[in-house]
């Protein structure tokens, strides 16, 4: 979701139209299958920490991903921003 947010903080729209998150979740009609979704700041332990025990999950993927590049040369605090978010040492 925070894609939305880069774009809209840049004055952008995206090349690539795009869902909702509501509409992609919204997948479960016509489908037997439910998708929740927990939004959250990953670096919040107590959000990731319950989320996980309410959820319990027997795998978890992240697939987030950020266009860096022209965000964080914005100036440096989107430079750290940038950095912090898209570390693999996680």
């Amino acid at each position: 979701m925070i894609r939305r947010h880069y774009d809209d903080e840049m004055g952008v729209n995206s090349l690539v139209r795009f869902a909702s998150c509501t509409a992609r979740l919204d997948v479960e009609r016509g489908v037997r299958l439910t998708i929740e979704a927990f939004p959250g700041d990953l670096q919040d332990h107590a959000f990731v920490f319950q989320t996980i025990q309410r959820f319990e999950p027997e795998a978890i993927v992240h697939f987030a991903e950020q266009r860096s590049a022209p965000y964080s040369m914005i100036d440096r605090d989107h430079a750290v921003y940038t950095q912090v978010n898209t570390s693999s040492e996680r």
